[in-house]
């Protein structure tokens, strides 16, 4: 199957195997040679951008990374942030005007789970780097070309629909892989994708965090027999501890953890070391930054901010992509030199800002996860849950109640430890739901805040 494909990208993406030549050859390089690689596609971006872009030619000129061609990247924390507001309002200047290189253009669309989606431009070499970095980091996993793997995804067009094209079945077979749409993952069809995985046999699964966990639950709950595949890699989400240990006791196989956007792709993954995740320098500059916009230190939690160094028809410098993360304090075990994030925290808007303090979603998410942090006895009498800030001083809690006699005991539980968390000044709201629906995108969103 592997010489199918092979044979294919040959025609269609040649250039996907040479970045991939290309990322292999650097993953073991010296530090110092790491860098300045990196600061050399960075300054050949930031020269782009100004020439090609009306949006850039200002604001780079304006604090003074660019004079005559000339770049400063002492100055480049000057660039202002970039985010969805500003890719809304100034999306044409933002666009390269006159550049061809990269080939055909598209327009692609962030999930908007921060709010209204953003659109933005990329193009065929943006494509082909982003599709070499997602091989690599599936080598790291242990998946080979043409080896069997299912995907756990949604925000097709063609699956949402119910048909898929000819052309996306011939992909489909190309590839070797199932695809397991996470728009139609109810109770009432998740035997059907077990039985999906274990007649096909994957030797890697590919799926949204929360799609797979919840998957694991109830594998774990039915006490279903499910295959082992070799790998899983999880993406589209936080991966917090208690969700690996769940999907990697039910499925008896590692998770590697992927971190990437629809805006700026694959960013970084784990190795088989797993001790933080690698950041490509090749393909990305990654920030981590506190709120008054200074880097943070190892092991402090901060906003990161990307600058994309493959999409050169629409620029996206020190973007604010909406997700924290912290520094690796000690490089990895592996040998690789790329710079190691240590955990993405969570999401900008999955932090609760309360009169008791700043909470992220994974202290949220322990608080229903446990009924006691001694016996780590989970509940058990709602499969899903969903909190959402509605004000500074009120939470709602959305749950989706499966046993109604033990959420009578349960849910004095979860009352107590949240008004010990929050305190008295906060309203506590509980609502009993039949459903949560996901996100447009398919994912599924825990903690919501809707306070800035």
């Amino acid at each position: 199957m592997s010489w199918i494909y092979s044979s294919i990208c040959s025609l269609r993406g040649w250039r996907t195997f040479t970045y991939l030549k290309y990322l292999r050859d650097w993953q073991f390089c010296n530090l110092n040679e790491v860098r300045e690689a990196q600061m050399q596609r960075l300054t050949k971006l930031l020269v782009h951008a100004s020439n090609y872009t009306s949006y850039y030619r200002i604001v780079l000129g304006e604090v003074g990374v660019i004079a005559n061609n000339i770049v400063d990247l002492s100055k480049f924390s000057n660039i202002p942030f970039l985010d969805k507001t500003i890719l809304r309002e100034h999306s044409e200047e933002l666009i390269s005007k006159g550049y061809k290189k990269g080939g055909n253009t598209y327009w692609n669309t962030s999930g908007g789970s921060t709010g209204e989606p953003a659109q933005f431009l990329q193009d065929e070499v943006y494509r082909d780097w982003s599709h070499a970095l997602t091989l690599l980091f599936s080598q790291w996993a242990g998946k080979k070309i043409g080896d069997r793997e299912i995907i756990l995804w949604g925000s097709e067009k063609e699956y949402l629909e119910g048909n898929l094209s000819i052309r996306a079945k011939l992909s489909n077979f190309v590839l070797n892989r199932r695809f397991l749409n996470t728009f139609r993952m109810a109770v009432n069809n998740m035997n059907d994708y077990v039985s999906e995985i274990n007649i096909f046999k994957p030797a890697h699964i590919l799926a949204y965090v929360e799609s797979i966990y919840e998957l694991a639950r109830f594998i774990q709950k039915k006490g279903l027999m499910v295959f082992s595949p070799n790998s899983i890699m999880t993406s589209a989400g936080t991966l917090y501890p208690h969700m690996r240990e769940t999907i990697e006791a039910v499925f008896q196989a590692p998770v590697f953890n992927r971190y990437g956007s629809r805006e700026v792709s694959a960013i970084a993954s784990e190795c088989e070391a797993h001790m933080g995740l690698h950041i490509c320098p090749l393909t990305h500059y990654v920030e981590i930054v506190r709120p008054d916009g200074t880097p943070t230190e190892p092991n402090e939690v901060g906003e990161i901010v990307i600058t994309s160094l493959t999409n050169y028809s629409m620029p996206l410098i020190r973007y604010r992509i909406g997700d924290m993360g912290v520094w690796a304090k000690e490089p990895c075990s592996c040998g690789c030199n790329w710079p190691l994030l240590k955990e993405v925290t969570g999401r900008t808007n999955s932090i609760l800002k309360t009169p008791a303090g700043v909470f992220d979603s994974a202290a949220i998410g322990t608080l229903l996860y446990f009924k006691d942090k001694d016996s780590k006895e989970p509940f058990r009498s709602f499969s899903k849950y969903q909190i959402i800030q509605t004000k500074i001083d009120e939470l709602v809690l959305k749950v989706v109640v499966t046993d109604g006699d033990l959420w009578k005991t349960e849910r004095n539980i979860i009352e107590q430890k949240f008004a010990k968390i929050f305190g008295k000044e906060i309203r506590f709201v509980i609502h009993e739901m039949m459903d949560i629906p996901r996100l447009k995108s398919g994912k599924y969103a825990y903690v919501i805040s809707l306070v800035e």
